[in-house]
């Protein structure tokens, strides 16, 4: 498919349907040269035509082309310490079928093994797949022609390049990248973000994740994991991190850190869903435990706000409970923190499953292969 081609597709799949003239305006090319373009498209079968709207006050109807969503699927990936999550997208990024499996192993080659496995399972039912995305927790960095991840802290890897452990299965391209770049990324197309320029996605739960979308584009950075949140200072004589931080985000925010403090505080061990129940039935002490990590999470909303002022900050992650049981906590957070006022801030929270995860990597493989950018 040519440049032009996927830069057409690509308007047509993040903006839906649109006229000739239109898409022509919007990526400066004459009316000929996009009926040219949009021929292509058809012949692929990416591309349907024939239905009419009116789309200015005066004048006709015009045609629109539409995504044909069933022409092309992807396989989405996401690895975690002991679990892999699939799906299948189509080119509206709509799941269609999806499935889970424990991690047999954390060695490369065998998770590579597994990942073509599934892949193979999935396209028994589901020909059109077109190409794959795999994510994971982790700095995953594009050197050359070579993406690399620096670390990933939960499955044990570090300055692995992952094009040798797996770049194409039966021909198709495989994508690997971070999994909240690709969330974040995938909220941006289809999402809550969708038809805006700048966005931050904000995760909790097992980590806390940050994905930067500015002028209208995912911000990779210099080491693939821009935005983190993780360590940002909170209380300067609170715990003590793993990385030696005093106080920071990550002993207040994750599930882990909530459930260790409400351990502590009833002197008997709970996992984070006994925690939840607990706060839930309003037990003070599972109560002080989620305040504390809502009040973190409003100094990292704040801050974010303070220092990129996004159209939107969406948070969303399997720790998301927090967001119902701390309301006032997060809001008083957002007080200390942010120059503006809670309620002039765009802050909205998105319901989570663990499939979102594979759907995300599922359009990170649909990313590349229509975003000329890439």
């Amino acid at each position: 498919m040519s440049a032009p081609a996927r830069a057409v597709l690509m308007s047509l799949v993040t903006g839906g349907p649109s006229s000739r003239s239109e898409l022509a305006a919007e990526h400066g090319v004459s009316r000929s040269s996009l009926t040219r373009i949009a021929r292509e498209l058809v012949d692929n079968g990416l591309v349907a035509e024939g239905v009419t709207e009116l789309r200015a006050p005066t004048g006709r109807p015009s045609e629109l082309l539409r995504v044909k969503p069933d022409a092309r699927h992807f396989v989405g990936i996401k690895l975690t310490a002991d679990v892999l999550y699939a799906a299948v997208v189509d080119l509206g990024g709509t799941v269609i079928a999806a499935a889970e499996q424990a991690l047999g192993s954390r060695i490369p080659a065998d998770v590579a093994a597994q990942i073509v496995g599934t892949t193979r399972s999935l396209q028994v039912e589901t020909p059109t797949i077109a190409g794959v995305g795999v994510t994971l927790a982790g700095s995953v960095v594009t050197v050359g022609s070579e993406q690399m991840v620096i670390d990933s802290e939960f499955l044990q890897w570090r300055d692995l390049d992952l094009s040798s452990v797996l770049s194409s299965i039966d021909g198709l391209p495989v994508t690997w990248g971070n999994d909240v770049q690709a969330l974040a990324a995938t909220e941006h197309w289809f999402g809550p973000g969708a038809h805006l320029d700048s966005l931050v996605l904000i995760t909790v739960g097992a980590g806390v994740g940050c994905g930067i979308i500015a002028n209208g584009a995912l911000v990779l950075g210099a080491t693939g994991s821009p935005g983190r949140l993780a360590h940002l200072p909170i209380d300067r004589s609170g715990p003590i991190c793993r990385s030696g931080h005093r106080g920071c985000a990550n002993v207040y925010l994750t599930n882990d850190a909530i459930a260790r403090s409400i351990s502590q505080a009833l002197g008997s061990p709970v996992n984070y869903a006994e925690a939840v129940e607990l706060a839930q039935a309003r037990n003070p002490a599972a109560l002080r435990g989620f305040d504390d990590a809502g009040a973190a999470l409003g100094q990292a909303v704040g801050l974010v706000s303070n220092l990129l002022d996004p159209q939107k900050i969406v948070v969303t992650g399997d720790g998301l409970a927090l967001w119902e049981i701390s309301p006032a906590a997060i809001r008083h957070g957002i007080e200390l923190s942010a120059e503006r006022a809670p309620e002039l801030l765009k802050v909205e929270a998105v319901p989570f499953e663990f499939e979102e995860w594979a759907r995300a990597a599922g359009v990170l493989a649909l990313q590349a292969a229509v975003d000329i950018a890439r």
